[in-house]
């Protein structure tokens, strides 16, 4: 089963780093071998674009966050939608408002968001009723390959 994936921007971030303990690159690997899709706004996508910039200078190897992003969307397997399209969720005066995007695109494909804020997380899963899946970079890499 083809799953949408929303990639919080700090999930993005961590996936620069290298740091084997965060598994974000490994989650977007995943997303892309197990033939998975993300879900993007404008927003979000020049927010990536943003951080991939910032991280261009070092070297971080043959493969980068943003590459596997590029591939995904050369190969079809991005979701864009402009910004004004995706429609606010209930209860948006409880969440932050920079997440906002995230949550609303979550919310409006259906999709599994993942994140490394946990007071977003607890937001999220007070709010009930929104139609969307939060999880930790961990979790989305079992429900990746789980639902493959």
């Amino acid at each position: 089963m083809t799953l949408a994936f929303i990639i919080d921007e700090n999930v993005f971030i961590w996936a620069h780093t290298l740091d084997p303990d965060s598994q974000a690159l490994q989650l977007l690997r995943d997303i892309d071998v197990l033939g998975h899709v993300i879900a993007v706004t404008t927003q979000t996508y020049r927010q990536y674009s943003v951080q991939a910039d910032h991280f261009a200078e070092q070297a971080l190897g043959p493969e980068t966050a943003f590459r596997v992003i590029r591939r995904l969307l050369a190969e079809g397997r991005v979701l864009f939608f402009a910004d004004e399209r995706v429609p606010p969720v209930a209860d948006e005066e409880r969440l932050p408002e920079d997440d906002l995007v995230f949550v609303r695109l979550a919310a409006h494909v259906g999709g599994v968001l993942v994140t490394t804020d946990n007071p977003l997380r607890e937001r999220i899963e007070e709010a009930r009723g929104l139609p969307l899946r939060v999880v930790s970079v961990q979790e989305a890499l079992l429900i990746a390959q789980s639902e493959a």
